[in-house]
């Protein structure tokens, strides 16, 4: 039961299935190079301007900066990687290809007809922070790993997107084939690339610029109004750090994509860091005798497996090496907003500023007595999470739902269809009892309208995981745990759920 720490992943790297969450990923490579199939962004063919900007290019050429607003224009032609893709009117059948893809024809509200299997412990692959845009709506889900072409005709398309995807020339001539498709732009990798030219881009190809440009706005304000309140954050230096254990640690160029929305908030990536020759893709790896050239303002942890923490917290040159690990100015990330940072899009950006601009506070604050509440298990303080009353509520409802002490009576306002999953909840019970019990400590709630994601610690017998990360929803006023996730870990002790 290791926790899945990564958001993204290769269009190969999405089969991988290790850990206790379903379609987690094993994070003994660094993430960043799991994640070759983050966003990536268009060197031309941006559709609109910033409200900053004075002029755009669109497939290649200088334009004066658009109106207020743009009438939709088709035919459109648009660059990329492997020539350009001409779409002769506004699509109705979107398919998408890309890591978080979908979230940018979400922001615009288009609903695509099929997207690609990403992250499998999530409904529809969408992340909490994209299903109010998602409504009810229930796409088709294509297969991970190697496109399956055959799928994604048989969705129709009128276009297909994949500015987020690692498809090859030889695939996209056979995409192509099918409908229109938006490959990576010129010039740009896997993780390099700018969020607004991706959503400039597919606000053009979808005949949404206006919407494009609202959104754009929209997050633009934010991101002013947070570096108006803490000028702290302001030109302090950052640097993105993965550690999974002793073997697995390093950083990213500071182009990569988990850098974007932490520059909009003001903050710089240590700039040292692109003298050192990058060892994989995009992944820039250090021993543990080399850490001070990760010291920066503040040090932001991506995690991977649950033993990480405490391998980080015990490691002897962390605070040796680190001023920012001295001093209490280090983050440390869950899973929800691990996978925000790599799944840029406008959607994860309001998610991030949520979670991330109280963090950044505390850690920047200058008073080392205070830190984010993150990272108090690296300080040896337990207590510096405080949860609100719902944040409360939805860790109680999970240890409710899992935990093996828990009588049925009181399990049954917290799990989805337990009537029909009665057999199934007892048989994990005697289960559990004949392991040595389950107990499940609930660490931290994160909620994003009527979703909670609670990180969590899991004991069976006497062993004991910690990094785990479930979900429940709010129901009439009750956090209720969907029958997916009661399925996805029940599993783990050898109960299989009846098919729906």
């Amino acid at each position: 039961m290791a926790l899945a720490a990564c958001g993204g992943g290769s269009d190969d790297a999405a089969t991988d299935t290790t850990g206790a969450a379903a379609g987690a990923t094993d994070v003994s490579a660094p993430p960043s190079e799991q994640a070759a199939d983050s966003i990536t962004a268009p060197t031309a063919a941006p559709t609109t301007a910033s409200p900053d900007d004075e002029s755009s290019t669109i497939d290649g050429a200088a334009t004066s900066a658009p109106p207020t607003t743009i009438e939709p224009t088709f035919p459109v032609t648009i660059e990329h990687a492997y020539g350009q893709t001409t779409i002769d009117e506004e699509p109705l059948r979107v398919v998408t290809l890309g890591v978080g893809e979908h979230d940018y024809a979400l922001s615009l509200g288009v609903t695509p007809v099929g997207l690609r299997t990403y992250y499998f412990g999530q409904p529809f692959s969408v992340w909490p922070w994209a299903r109010d845009e998602l409504g009810s709506a229930e796409p088709a889900l294509l297969a991970p790993g190697d496109v399956n072409f055959e799928q994604v005709a048989a969705l129709q398309p009128d276009v297909i997107m994949a500015m987020a995807s690692a498809i090859e020339a030889d695939e996209y001539e056979l995409l192509s084939n099918i409908a229109p498709t938006i490959a990576r732009p010129p010039g740009t990798t896997y993780q390099s690339g700018n969020w607004r030219d991706v959503l400039q881009t597919t606000g053009m190809a979808l005949g949404r610029p206006n919407e494009a440009a609202a959104v754009e706005r929209d997050l633009d304000e934010r991101f002013a109004q947070v570096r108006e309140q803490h000028p702290e954050f302001v030109d302090a230096s950052v640097t993105v750090a993965y550690f999974n254990g002793l073997d697995a640690i390093g950083t990213y160029p500071t182009d990569d994509v988990v850098f974007q929305f932490i520059e909009e908030l003001g903050l710089e990536p240590l700039p040292s860091i692109d003298s050192i020759e990058p060892d994989t893709i995009r992944a820039i790896s250090v021993s543990p005798e080399q850490l001070d050239v990760l010291d920066a303002d503040v040090i932001f942890w991506l995690l991977g497996d649950g033993p990480a923490l405490g391998q980080l917290r015990d490691l002897p040159t962390r605070e040796a090496s680190l001023r920012a690990a001295a001093e209490r100015r280090e983050i440390v990330s869950d899973q929800v907003l691990f996978s925000a940072m790599f799944n840029t899009s406008p959607l994860s950006a309001e998610f991030i500023i949520d979670r991330l601009v109280p963090e950044l506070a505390d850690a920047l604050d200058g008073d080392t007595s205070t830190f984010a509440s993150s990272a108090a298990p690296l300080y040896g303080e337990e207590n510096g999470y405080v949860p609100t009353a719902a944040e409360q509520a939805a860790m109680d409802a999970w240890q409710r739902a899992l935990a093996s002490d828990v009588p049925l009576d009181e399990k049954r306002p917290h799990i989805a269809d337990f009537e029909a999953l009665l057999p199934v909840i007892e048989e994990s019970l005697a289960a559990g009892a004949a392991a040595g019990g389950v107990s499940i400590t609930p660490i931290r709630a994160s909620i994003i309208g009527d979703t909670a994601s609670v990180a969590f610690e899991a004991t069976i017998g006497g062993g004991s995981t910690p990094g785990l990360l479930g979900e429940v929803e709010l129901v009439d006023g009750v956090w209720v745990a969907p029958r997916q996730q009661l399925c996805t870990y029940v599993a783990f002790i050898g109960v299989e759920c009846p098919p729906e």
